[in-house]
């Protein structure tokens, strides 16, 4: 289950269109509690369900209103991508995955929801990666 501490990455969100019926329940019952998302997951998706899932942009916007009813938005500011690099240099993730790491830190989520490998690793001592899927 979710609550405010949990920060949900981009690929996580996605599943919530997934026609695998587990994925999607898994998805909206952890969401149903609430939970942190970032700009950058805003746009990732965007990106994802316009150029992968072939979308329109009014399926989009409904889709984005869903999730900013339901979740926190984080903006990603200066001070998040230099929190970015620091996480990438320390840990050698991405940018992209620092900064989602650096989004959800400084929101102060103990949880973040990512289909990513590294589940389990724990960042900074605060930040747990879990795959909500295994």
């Amino acid at each position: 289950m979710s609550d405010v501490d949990a920060f949900f990455d981009n690929n996580v969100v996605l599943y919530s269109l997934s026609n695998e019926a587990w994925r999607k329940e898994r998805v909206a019952h952890l969401m149903s509690g609430g939970g942190v998302l970032s700009t950058q997951v805003l746009a990732e998706s965007a990106n994802v369900m316009r150029r992968k899932l072939k979308l329109d942009i009014a399926d989009i916007e409904a889709f984005h209103d869903v999730l900013l009813e339901a979740c926190r938005i984080r903006l990603v500011e200066p001070a998040t991508v230099r929190h970015a690099l620091e996480v990438s240099g320390r840990y050698g993730f991405s940018i992209y995955d620092s900064l989602i790491v650096a989004t959800a830190l400084e929101a102060g989520c103990t949880t973040l929801h990512s289909e990513d490998p590294r589940h389990g690793q724990v960042i900074e001592e605060a930040l747990a990666i879990i795959n909500p899927f295994l």
